[in-house]
Protein backbone atom coordinates (compact mmCIF):
# COMPACT_ATOMS: atom_id res chain seq x y z
CA UNK A 1 0.00 0.00 0.00
CA UNK A 2 1.50 3.45 -1.05
CA UNK A 3 0.02 6.16 0.83
CA UNK A 4 0.51 9.87 0.10
CA UNK A 5 -1.14 13.12 0.73
CA UNK A 6 -0.75 15.72 3.38
CA UNK A 7 -2.40 17.21 6.63
CA UNK A 8 -1.52 20.10 8.89
CA UNK A 9 -2.15 18.78 12.72
CA UNK A 10 -2.70 21.35 15.57
CA UNK A 11 -0.32 19.77 17.74
CA UNK A 12 3.17 20.35 18.43
CA UNK A 13 6.03 18.90 15.70
CA UNK A 14 7.27 16.83 18.32
CA UNK A 15 3.57 15.41 20.12
CA UNK A 16 2.97 14.38 16.47
CA UNK A 17 6.46 12.78 15.89
CA UNK A 18 6.03 10.57 18.88
CA UNK A 19 2.47 9.90 18.62
CA UNK A 20 3.65 8.36 14.52
CA UNK A 21 6.17 6.35 15.93
CA UNK A 22 4.19 4.53 18.87
CA UNK A 23 2.24 1.22 18.57
CA UNK A 24 -0.37 1.68 20.71
CA UNK A 25 -1.16 5.23 18.77
CA UNK A 26 -1.01 3.45 15.70
CA UNK A 27 -2.87 0.42 16.51
CA UNK A 28 -5.82 2.55 17.55
CA UNK A 29 -5.99 4.14 13.91
CA UNK A 30 -6.10 0.80 12.03
CA UNK A 31 -10.00 -0.41 12.34
CA UNK A 32 -9.52 -4.19 13.02
CA UNK A 33 -6.04 -4.08 14.48
CA UNK A 34 -5.32 -7.03 17.32
CA UNK A 35 -1.89 -7.00 17.37
CA UNK A 36 0.88 -3.99 16.09
CA UNK A 37 4.31 -4.35 18.09
CA UNK A 38 7.64 -2.87 17.09
CA UNK A 39 10.19 -5.29 15.95
CA UNK A 40 12.87 -3.12 14.85
CA UNK A 41 13.47 0.68 14.44
CA UNK A 42 11.00 1.74 11.45
CA UNK A 43 9.50 -2.11 11.34
CA UNK A 44 6.28 -2.65 13.29
CA UNK A 45 4.27 -6.19 12.81
CA UNK A 46 0.54 -6.64 12.85
CA UNK A 47 -2.30 -8.46 12.69
CA UNK A 48 -5.61 -6.99 11.50
CA UNK A 49 -9.23 -8.80 11.36
CA UNK A 50 -11.98 -7.72 9.56
CA UNK A 51 -15.15 -9.05 7.84
CA UNK A 52 -16.63 -9.15 4.41
CA UNK A 53 -19.96 -10.01 4.40
CA UNK A 54 -20.20 -14.02 5.58
CA UNK A 55 -16.12 -14.20 5.34
CA UNK A 56 -14.26 -13.03 8.29
CA UNK A 57 -10.32 -12.52 7.90
CA UNK A 58 -7.27 -12.03 9.93
CA UNK A 59 -4.39 -11.12 8.11
CA UNK A 60 -0.89 -10.44 9.22
CA UNK A 61 1.76 -7.85 7.76
CA UNK A 62 4.32 -5.79 8.15
CA UNK A 63 4.44 -2.10 8.67
CA UNK A 64 7.49 -0.08 7.47
CA UNK A 65 8.66 4.08 7.91
CA UNK A 66 10.62 4.81 5.23
CA UNK A 67 12.15 8.26 4.56
CA UNK A 68 11.61 9.62 7.54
Amino acid sequence: MDLKGEFRLPARRDAVWAALNDPAVLGACIPGCERLEMTSPGRMETTVSFRIGPIRLRLNGVIRLENV
